[in-house]
């Protein structure tokens, strides 16, 4: 049996006490990296996985999220909308039910070349649009440069909207979210006018049709009876859902229900959607001479010129004309015989389109069937794109934020740079002051320098407001500089620091008959570039990450830096978007620390070699 000599019974209790000191590193370094990526796998996310913490977005292997988060973005975010196409319940993004599979590839087919041939833009809203949750999906982005392309500038946008946005990130797309109720009627302005011209530009799977069904049941039914069973004892019928009550063309047979249906129309839907019969002329040219009177008063209102009521037309659809429609509206409401009305949308429009092509179906859920299909079809053809637009969303939104929003930027630059000069001027001659003349109060003045480190910066940021105010420099960068380009403790370390140098070579410098400066340039400074570029990163650091002295002493947008401008984006964006924030905010000070470790690390190994 070996005999174990005390050299190596004590080299191994070296290695053990090595290997303990690298586990405890690697766990300090494993609880830095960690947090670190529940940052970054944060920051591509949106409402369907913002919930779950996990230092991996799922959406990148497991398709099923990715799909729910195509569906939160093809429907903007507008859960009421999906609730609406889909006929699902769901509260939340990511409660919805997985409907991937095309199980009727025709009828997806059929629901494309259908949307190909009904371009309306009344009949479809857009996707991929404006967000409760802020995020800026594709089109809200798109259509910030269509605007942007098509004025040129933000002035000639302002003067024809007679707007004052202060950048297109203010920008977003008309909300058509109440695209079917009656109380929707965008004004033809030409904001409105470019917004629709936009939209009929996106592709067809782009854009998605409204779902009147979908609107009556989720906006009217549920609001009015509030559960089904109410709903059934009322009607006295069996239904499991409100989503099995379809609205139909027609008045139903059903007194009750027939009620229902009579106050949405004439009171809740949008005209658009709303069809008269044509023996309805004379009894609306009757109501129009019940309420006018005289021919004229219609012929001033109108613009026209008709000799009596009987010559003027009767409109089946909506009149363009809003002051023709608002009586077309208030005769629905009061005077239109019941069974005169129908409705007509794109529900109807698809099933008359699959009876002419053929295609056999009963029930009225066919579009819901062809919309599911179509979406999945969609979402297949584009899942790689998709993935890789799911990554960088938020971080183009908070980029062109930044380089678009103000001259953040610019400033921060400037300041950076102006700080680090004037730190690396000011504490270096103060200490090589203090290192070279042995004056007798050099340490009272080291010990005035290190009591400055007892207040912290926010007790100072007053009189130091208070002084710039009354020299008028506010709103400058000397009034960021000034106040932090001398610092006690960098005197006390660089004086420490110019201290251990060696003396002799300043007895040669004095021989050579080298000048102060040329001593303190070449020989100090060369000498102290480890501890200078401590000095310099923690200068930018400083600059960089000055928040609050900079919204107080600044309190000019155009002097604002980047700091205050990330904070305002934080204010009304979603928290996944603040978490690309924070991480696009570090990635400089992060390059600042890789180009310098290589002189900081040589100032931990000079002073050994000295």
């Amino acid at each position: 049996m070996p005999i174990i000599t005390a050299v190596e019974a004590k080299s191994r209790w070296v290695k053990f006490v090595y290997l303990c000191i690298y586990i405890v590193l690697t766990l300090g370094a494993l609880t830095m990296i960690y947090p670190m990526m529940l940052m970054l796998s944060g920051s591509v996310k949106s409402e369907t996985d913002i919930i779950t913490m996990d230092p991996i977005p799922k959406f990148l292997f497991n398709d099923n999220i990715l799909y729910k988060k195509y569906l939160e973005n093809k429907f903007g975010g507008q859960i009421a909308l999906y609730q609406q196409a889909y006929k699902n319940d769901s509260k939340a993004w990511r409660m919805i039910p997985i409907h991937r599979q095309i199980k009727n590839p025709k009828l997806a087919r059929l629901y494309d070349e259908f949307k190909k041939a009904n371009s309306r833009n009344d009949w479809q809203y857009l996707g991929f649009g404006q967000s409760p949750s802020r995020l800026a999906f594709r089109n809200v982005r798109g259509f910030r440069k269509f605007l942007e392309h098509y004025f040129g500038s933000l002035e000639k946008l302002n003067d024809t909207f007679e707007t004052a946005y202060n950048s297109f990130l203010e920008i977003y797309p008309v909300n058509e979210t109440e695209m079917m109720s009656r109380r929707y009627r965008p004004a033809m302005t030409e904001f409105y006018k470019l917004f629709v011209k936009y939209k009929m530009s996106r592709p067809d799977d782009e854009r998605l049709f409204v779902d009147l069904d979908g609107y009556y049941q989720h906006m009217y039914l549920k609001p009015v009876y509030a559960t089904i069973k109410k709903y059934n004892k009322t009607h006295k019928t069996n239904y499991k859902s409100f989503f099995e009550i379809y609205l139909t063309s027609k008045p139903p047979k059903n007194p009750t229900q027939r009620k229902d249906w009579e106050k949405f129309v004439r009171g809740e839907l949008n005209l658009v959607y709303i069809r008269l019969d044509k023996n309805q002329a004379n009894k609306f040219r009757a109501f129009l001479k019940d309420r006018y009177h005289n021919i004229k008063t219609v012929n001033k209102l109108y613009g026209t010129n008709y000799k009596k009521f009987s010559d003027i037309p009767f409109p089946t659809t909506m009149p363009k004309n809003a002051i023709i429609a608002t009586d077309w509206d208030l005769f629905i409401q009061r005077a239109a015989d019941l069974n005169a009305i129908s409705v007509y949308g794109p529900r109807q429009a698809f099933e008359a389109y699959l009876k002419k092509a053929g295609y056999k179906f009963s029930g009225h859920d066919i579009m819901t069937q062809a919309r599911i299909n179509a979406d999945a079809a969609d979402f297949n053809r584009t899942e790689k794109a998709f993935k890789w637009e799911c990554l960088k969303i938020n971080y183009q939104t908070v980029l062109d934020y930044i380089l678009l929003h103000g001259r953040g930027v610019y400033n921060t630059i400037i300041y950076c740079s102006l700080l680090i000069i004037a730190q690396l001027m000011v504490n270096p001659l103060a200490a090589y002051a203090m290192s070279r003349y042995k004056l007798p109060s050099t340490y009272k003045i080291l010990l005035f320098c290190m009591a400055t480190m007892a207040f912290p910066p926010a007790v100072t940021m007053i009189p130091a407001f208070l002084l710039l105010r009354k020299l008028h420099l506010l709103n400058t960068f000397a009034a960021l500089i000034l106040p932090a380009m001398a610092n006690g403790y960098w005197i006390f370390l660089l004086k420490g620091f110019f201290d251990s140098l060696p003396q002799e070579l300043y007895e040669a410098a004095d021989i050579d008959g080298a000048t102060e400066w040329k001593k303190f340039w070449v020989i100090t400074m060369s000498l102290s570039k480890p501890v200078l570029a401590v000095v310099a990163l923690q200068a930018f650091t400083i600059a960089y990450a000055n928040f609050m002295a900079a919204l107080i002493i600044i309190p000019d947008q155009k002097m604002w830096t980047l700091m205050i401008w990330l904070y305002q984006l934080q204010t009304f964006s979603h928290q996944a978007v603040i978490y690309a924030a924070l991480c696009l905010a570090a990635i400089p000070t992060f390059l600042v620390f890789l180009f310098a470790q290589g002189i900081i690390m040589r100032g931990i190994v000079v002073p050994v070699e000295k």
